[in-house]
């Protein structure tokens, strides 16, 4: 009886630190990124994600009533992932880059629970400004923790791979099809 006690005490409740990570940062993450398997991370990142991508495409066949909701869900859900994946691989080398000595694994965990905070998306009008404003708080929190980095340090290492991926939005955005046009559109003389 006391065994199984203890295995209960051990087994990772992904609501639980879904609400912890949202309300109670400061001792989840002094926990969780300390210790427990890497998997732990990964379920719950992709728990955050099929949650979070349902209801918000839920709640677009609601608003919309056009919404493909399958084929939508799991495009999204999977550029979700691979977007994600390549963040945690720059944060890591960014860290890299300003001599922290890290661990891939554990830039994933970091990051893969602040990734919690992606339910505020569903939210009308405010709910990205509150996602973005409160994934970055934790991260630097996680980062800080983790790391033992200054705090200023990990605020100026995240605005800069926020700019870096702000500014690859522009072009492919905003440059690359006006690009494409002035080259593809003019008149040959």
């Amino acid at each position: 009886m006391m065994a199984n006690q203890k295995q209960k005490d051990k087994s990772f409740n992904v609501f639980k630190a879904w609400f912890d990570v949202l309300f109670k940062p400061d001792s989840f993450f002094k926990e969780a990124c300390q210790r427990g398997p890497k998997i732990n991370a990964t379920v719950f990142l992709i728990t955050v994600f099929l949650v979070t991508t349902f209801l918000h495409y839920v709640t677009d066949f609601l608003l919309y009533e056009n919404v493909n909701l399958l084929i939508d869900v799991c495009y999204s859900f999977v550029l979700g992932i691979l977007g994600f994946l390549l963040y945690v691989c720059v944060v890591h080398l960014g860290l890299l880059l300003i001599k922290v000595n890290c661990n891939l694994g554990d830039t994933f965990r970091i990051a893969a629970f602040a990734e919690g905070v992606i339910i505020f998306g569903i939210l009308p009008k405010v709910g990205a400004f509150i996602t973005v404003v409160w994934f970055f708080l934790l991260m630097c929190y996680g980062l800080t923790e983790k790391y033992k980095l200054p705090l200023l340090k990990t605020i100026i290492l995240l605005l800069s791979i926020y700019a870096f991926f702000g500014a690859n939005y522009f072009i492919l955005t905003k440059t690359a099809p006006a690009l494409l046009d002035l080259i593809f559109n003019s008149s040959g003389g």
